[in-house]
């Protein structure tokens, strides 16, 4: 099995990503992401036993404030993903390497080659099965500017399903100080 962490992005953000990945779908028969739109903090990696994480993943919710992210504009990874690009944000690169780090000396999970240095954070939107359909989709998405501030509240652990099959949030937590949810 595999699992992940990321920040859960809040309702504006998410609606966009899912009004848009309809969007794309009924345009270019692009099919929508299968993860709940979000912002990794650890990218994935294999385990035998979930629950060894769990305590983990409950100690870093609590230990983290909750902090202000930025996404401004559609980004690309070459002509294969399509996402938001994320701000630079001092905050979220610290929780990042501070759980890459935490997770190497207590686990043994070595960062994954996109992790560190080579991070780009972001929010996915899509992932087009062609450059042509990739190019179309970029100009629908560039026409309009699209920018969200929200203050990270949430962050959950991705658990694969395996295979083709989709990810679901294992757990979700609210991040150190967060009530009424």
């Amino acid at each position: 099995m595999h699992i992940g962490f990321g920040i859960l992005l809040p309702r504006e953000p998410y609606n966009f990503i899912r009004r848009t990945q309809l969007e794309l779908h009924h345009h270019f028969s692009i099919l929508p992401g299968r993860q709940y739109p979000h912002i990794t903090i650890k990218a994935s990696f294999k385990v035998h036993d979930i629950e060894r994480y769990v305590a983990y993943f409950d100690a870093l919710a609590g230990q983290t404030k909750p902090f202000e992210i930025r996404l401004e504009g559609i980004g690309s990874f070459g002509q294969k993903i399509l996402y938001l690009d994320v701000a630079e944000n001092p905050q979220l690169e610290q929780l990042h390497r501070k759980v890459i780090r935490e997770m190497e000396a207590a686990f043994g999970i070595k960062p994954d080659p996109l992790e560190g240095d080579q991070v780009k954070f972001h929010a996915t939107i899509c992932k087009p099965q062609t450059p042509d359909v990739f190019d179309e989709a970029w100009k629908m998405l560039e026409r309009d500017p699209h920018e969200f501030t929200f203050l990270a509240r949430d962050i959950g652990i991705f658990y694969h399903l395996g295979g083709d099959h989709s990810w679901i949030i294992y757990r979700q937590m609210p991040l150190q100080g967060v009530v009424g949810i």
